[in-house]
């Protein structure tokens, strides 16, 4: 998945502390977008974010993408998908070994 989106361009909108201008001081959300966005607008930002969820979106498999489908940012995505398959629960431990011992 990293892979497509670095191949796409648009690794930024991941990579970037994104933060809705809502939740802290507009005057430092645009000094944080600039610095680390360059010079972006809010349309071309949004348009890059929608980029990056929708080539997201086309790599998953149906039951999958039922998981994430509420998702309208890619943050949100990255994380939603990062819960579902990052955890150490015992059954991906056990699914790891087999695939391990039955390679």
């Amino acid at each position: 998945m990293r892979a497509v989106l670095i191949q796409h361009g648009l690794w930024k909108v991941l990579s970037v502390l994104h933060t809705k201008p809502n939740t802290i001081i507009k005057e430092q959300w645009a000094e944080q977008k600039k610095n680390k966005c360059g010079s972006l607008t809010d349309y071309e930002w949004e348009e890059l974010e929608k980029k990056a969820v929708t080539a997201a979106q086309l790599c998953l498999v149906p039951h999958v993408l039922q998981d994430v489908l509420d998702k309208t940012n890619a943050m949100d995505l990255w994380a939603r998908l990062e819960e579902l398959y990052m955890m150490k629960s015992l059954a991906n431990k056990i699914r790891l070994k087999e695939r391990l011992y039955t390679f």
